[in-house]
């Protein structure tokens, strides 16, 4: 796989609802993201150092759940892999 070396590669997808926010989870066991890259995805940060290596993709799952009101963040598997979590507010009807 492109981006997962482990010779058993799983992702893990998880949906859920927690009050009046959605909760999408998405674990793998791959070899983890760059800090940079975790920066942009949390914080959009880096945006003035574009880094073509990265890709445009990571700033447009920022940029899409930030203005949707939602929120992300990223963390490190033991023994390796990674977790984002995405926050998102559910629609209330109207």
């Amino acid at each position: 796989m492109i981006h997962n070396d482990s010779e058993n590669p799983h992702v893990r997808v998880n949906l859920a609802v927690e009050g009046s926010w959605g909760t999408l989870s998405v674990r793998d066991n791959g070899p983890g993201i760059p800090e940079f890259d975790r920066d942009v995805l949390e914080s959009g940060g880096a945006i003035e150092t574009l880094s073509h290596g990265s890709g445009l993709g990571l700033w447009l799952v920022y940029w899409t759940v930030n203005h949707s009101g939602g929120k992300i963040h990223v963390d490190e598997r033991e023994p390796r892999g990674t977790e984002i979590t995405i926050w998102f507010p559910l629609e209330t009807g109207g």
